[in-house]
């Protein structure tokens, strides 16, 4: 076969992407790529290397036996992709928590499975979401969750209380109120004030809390210097957990 019968390498790439992936736009132009099947998305303009859709797309190539690619045939492959996606129809990326069908929530476990749980007023259970009803959007701070169990007589609540030292029933009350409030993607979730004397387990209720949303790798920040910092924590999970906080500034709390 001549060089001119031979099919181009970014042919080959974008063949093999559309068929093993689903390209979608959200609403500020930014191209996701998803799996099929798999409701973690991925931009494919990716500034990192690790975890990149890019990455991923090298990595399928290969293990399937269709070739190892120069750089300059993906970028012209994903330059394709990226313009056929920008004329599709526009949908939402969601950290954590996402609005599903039927007035169901989502959770997102960040399991590499995608296994979520499904809340409904029906009750909840465990299930890999449609990729067109839920996008998970993960991050490097979006940590595991534990699998939940059933029928635990509220024992799951009790050993957290342990681990936090509040003053009062009510103050724990506030507490739960507030975990709740997290799993409602729809309004804005009241931000909890932590207080109390040096050494009172301030920090730690903190810390506790934030990792029942966030998982192990949920963790306290230290107040952002300013606007686009606290842009960039806030975009980078669902709760933002800030430590030692004395006062805030007026132009922190308007942002």
């Amino acid at each position: 076969m001549s060089d001119d019968d031979k099919t181009p390498a970014r042919e080959i790439i974008t063949d093999y992407a559309q068929s093993h992936f689903r390209y979608f736009r959200t609403a500020d132009g930014t191209v996701y790529a998803q799996r099929n099947g798999h409701p973690v998305a991925r931009p494919i303009r990716s500034q990192g290397t690790t975890g990149s859709h890019r990455q991923e797309l090298m990595v399928g190539l290969f293990r399937d036996g269709v070739g190892v690619f120069n750089g300059t045939a993906l970028k012209e492959a994903l330059d394709l992709i990226e313009a056929l996606a920008l004329t599709e129809d526009v949908q939402a990326v969601h950290i954590r928590v996402a609005p599903g069908w039927d007035g169901a929530t989502w959770l997102d476990l960040g399991r590499a499975d995608g296994r979520s749980v499904r809340i409904h007023p029906t009750g909840w259970d465990i299930a890999v979401p449609d990729p067109r009803e839920v996008c998970w959007r993960r991050t490097q701070l979006t940590g595991e969750l534990p699998l939940p169990a059933r029928d635990t007589d509220g024992k799951g609540i009790d050993l957290l209380l342990r681990l936090c030292n509040f003053a009062t029933a009510q103050t724990e009350c506030l507490a739960i109120a507030w975990l709740i409030g997290c799993l409602e993607p729809s309004v804005p979730v009241p931000a909890p004030f932590l207080t109390g004397p040096q050494g009172a387990g301030k920090s730690t209720g903190g810390r506790m809390l934030t990792r029942i949303i966030e998982g192990m790798s949920g963790d306290l920040r230290r107040a952002p210097k300013d606007e686009e910092n606290l842009i960039a924590a806030v975009a980078a999970g669902w709760v933002t957990a800030l430590d030692n906080l004395s006062h805030m500034t007026p132009d922190l709390s308007d942002a």
